[in-house]
């Protein structure tokens, strides 16, 4: 064997070693992915909550920010517009901003738009532009949005991770 083949050969297994390094941290990844969203299911299963409604509004429903800055005004607000069926939430987001030392400030957006100042940290909102949504869509967002009201509900359905 040739010092060159020596030094091919080194080269060809420190870049194979690097992909199986590469690989392994995908599948730990996946695993842990799988691993807390597995205790999340198990979180709300506990709880007693419905997770086909649960699965059925995250389908519908995009909510930002409900594990660092959750507003319970906002929550209230948005359970009103949608049981009431005014029809703000095909239009536009319900947001709370913070800006300048002044926190939680009530912004509502239509979708694709934003403040002018400071930084939406909580808002609910539809995941994709909607006409209209179901009576089935409507009462899993309706119950999804009465049970996040309660801390320990809500802590199950963010897995359980303040």
């Amino acid at each position: 064997m040739t010092l060159q083949k020596m030094e091919q050969d080194l080269i060809w297994l420190k870049s194979e070693m690097a992909a199986e390094k590469d690989r392994h941290k995908e599948a730990m990844d996946t695993l842990n992915r799988q691993i807390i969203e597995m205790e999340r299911q198990k979180g709300i299963f506990l709880k007693g909550l419905d997770s086909a409604k649960i699965e059925l509004a995250e389908s519908v429903l995009a909510i930002h920010g409900m594990r660092k800055d959750f507003d319970s005004s906002l929550t209230h607000a948005a359970i009103k517009g949608i049981a009431s069926n005014d029809g703000c939430i095909y239009r536009r987001y319900y947001g709370v901003k913070n800006y300048s030392g002044w926190t939680h400030q009530r912004e509502d957006h239509e979708y694709g738009q934003g403040q002018r100042y400071g930084k939406i940290v909580f808002s609910i909102g539809l995941r994709e532009n909607r006409d209209i949504l179901t009576g089935e869509q409507i009462e899993a967002c309706l119950y999804y949005l009465n049970i996040i009201l309660n801390d320990g509900n809500r802590l199950a359905i963010l897995g359980g991770q303040a």
